[in-house]
Formats: structure tokens, C-alpha cells, sequence
């Protein structure tokens, strides 16, 4: 995406002003408008959550709910726990 791609994307498609793209992406405003000015390389993350916004309205998509964190880290939690502990040898002096 191109630093005119991104700003039309923001003012035309979106209708939004800086500080509240800055809101939904969790950034400042200072970083959306290094992004415009084309000062700092717009990461495709970026371009996934503009086209996620586009498509889903305010929704981040990286913002869990409460049930999907808690299930998440339930399923890692116990995907450790039946992981083996690795003991390492240390060679005698």
C-alpha cells in the first residue's frame, strides 16, 4: 500500500481523521501520519487491520474477548503441561 493509497483508504473509504484510525490501530497519531507522509513503511499488518476495519466497522482484530483470551491461554497452559521437562546434563568438573 502506498502512502496515497493509505490516506485516501483513511479519508474516503473509512471517513476518518488521524487520531481515530491511530484509536482503532492502537498507535498514536504521529505514527498514521508518518505512514501518509510515507516517512515510515506501512507494515501489511497495518493494511490487514485498515481492510478488517473496512469490512467489520470499529472492531480491532487483534482485540480479544475476555472468553477467547481465557480459552487461549487455557489451551497453551495445558499443551505445557503435558510437555516433558528436558533436563540438561552438565558435564562434571
Amino acid at each position: 500500500m502506498t502512502p496515497e493509497q493509505f490516506t485516501h483508504c483513511r479519508k474516503s473509504i473509512l471517513k476518518l481523521d488521524q487520531n481515530q484510525l491511530a484509536d482503532m490501530l492502537g498507535l498514536h497519531f504521529r505514527q498514521v501520519h508518518r505512514y501518509e507522509r510515507g516517512i515510515t513503511k506501512i507494515p501489511s499488518r497495518i493494511t490487514y487491520a485498515m481492510a478488517w476495519i473496512a469490512m467489520h466497522g470499529t472492531h480491532n482484530p487483534w482485540e480479544r474477548d475476555e472468553a477467547t483470551a481465557h480459552s487461549l491461554k487455557t489451551h497453551a497452559e495445558q499443551r505445557h503441561s503435558r510437555q516433558p521437562q528436558r533436563r540438561i546434563a552438565v558435564p562434571a568438573l
